[in-house]
């Protein structure tokens, strides 16, 4: 959740429930979640989002921190791999198989 002192309609704060949705997603849906993975998907999107505030900054010619964004490209690496990079859509059809096992199931029993 935002802070009650954030507007929430900002393009970070947009960024920001973009990728928590986007991850969420990725992790087969927010209803599969832990209250933990669901905090480290937050903790992920912020350092994401900081992370593309640096990058932008770096195309522009600005100056920034590379030991900062070095440790921030490594904690994302960290987090990421706690929370799984791998996509886990949600299965909502029966394979074939399972489906025909449980009509003959079906048809048996009446």
């Amino acid at each position: 959740m935002l802070s009650d002192h954030v507007d929430g309609r900002g393009q970070a704060a947009r960024r920001y429930r973009d990728l928590c949705a986007a991850i969420a997603a990725d992790q087969g849906g927010t209803d599969r979640l832990s209250s933990a993975r669901l905090q480290l998907i937050r903790r992920f999107a912020g350092g994401a989002v900081l992370a593309e505030q640096m990058e932008s900054r770096i195309v522009l010619g600005e100056q920034v921190d590379v030991g900062e964004y070095s440790q921030l490209s490594s904690t994302l690496v960290r987090i990421a791999q706690r929370i799984g990079i791998n996509r886990l859509p949600k299965n909502v059809t029966p394979d074939l198989r399972d489906y025909l096992e449980a009509k003959a199931a079906g048809q048996e029993a009446a």
